[in-house]
């Protein structure tokens, strides 16, 4: 059985071991799902997305996210299709706003960001641009996880697409599990690293399911527009993004 925690006394765990172990993991999997609940604070008010997430190699992505209450009605859909073309459906209400990004485009002009959309190479891009510390492992939902604790670096500093939101997050802890890599949570906290400004967590997780190719396809209602965008425009990925 492969832990994080395999390393003895004798041979102190790394961070380093542990992202190679997290992105072997990671790329040895075809297929999985979960349970997604994403926390963040607006305007000093908490918010909950809740939703689910199917991923299949080596890119396709199904995310969809819904937050409902008494004044609130908010659906956000990301999906990656068969053509690397990332497609994002955000509703309030009765509107609807939907971007497509050609992914395929940015993979060939060496776009450093949005164009990870290989969940093993998203996880190694986001922790490159960290220092990375390996904290004590913890246990959620009785679970062994490893942890470590990333804070930007200037590699970070230096790319034209993280550098515009680095004022916004301070450290990311990560925790992924002992026995198989995938995340479990995923909370970054504000500049003063006391207050959590999001945090995300994964359940309900299953390994390699079978599921068609025709889950990721996306077809925008014929009488929306669709905005076609470039990396700089869209949303970055923060290190929650599934």
């Amino acid at each position: 059985m492969v832990l994080c925690s395999l390393l003895t006394a004798e041979q102190p765990r790394s961070a380093a071991q542990i992202v190679e172990f997290v992105h072997n993991s990671l790329n040895r999997l075809k297929s999985v799902s979960a349970t997604v609940d994403l926390t963040t604070t607006l305007m000093d008010t908490e918010v909950v997305l809740s939703g689910n997430m199917i991923r299949k190699q080596p890119h396709l992505l199904r995310v969809n996210l819904a937050m409902t209450d008494d004044a609130n009605n908010y659906d956000y859909l990301l999906v990656v299709d068969q053509d690397q073309v990332l497609w994002q459906e955000n509703k309030v209400h009765s509107f609807k706003q939907i971007t497509r990004l050609n992914l395929a485009d940015q993979l060939t002009s060496g776009a450093s960001l949005v164009h990870q959309i290989n969940p093993a190479e998203r996880w190694r891009f986001f922790l490159s641009v960290m220092d990375l510390t390996a904290l004590a492992d913890e246990k959620i939902r009785d679970e062994d996880v490893c942890v470590i604790e990333g804070t930007w670096n200037q590699r970070a500093v230096q790319d034209p697409q993280l550098k515009p939101v680095l004022h916004l997050f301070g450290n990311t802890r990560f925790y992924f599990g002992s026995k198989d890599g995938f995340p479990r949570k995923v909370v970054t906290y504000d500049k003063t690293n006391k207050t959590v400004v999001m945090s995300v967590e994964f359940s309900n997780i299953v390994f390699n399911p079978e599921m068609a190719d025709e889950i990721f396809i996306y077809r925008p209602p014929m009488n929306i527009n669709v905005r076609n965008i470039d990396p700089p425009a869209l949303s970055v990925p923060s290190p929650q993004q599934p």
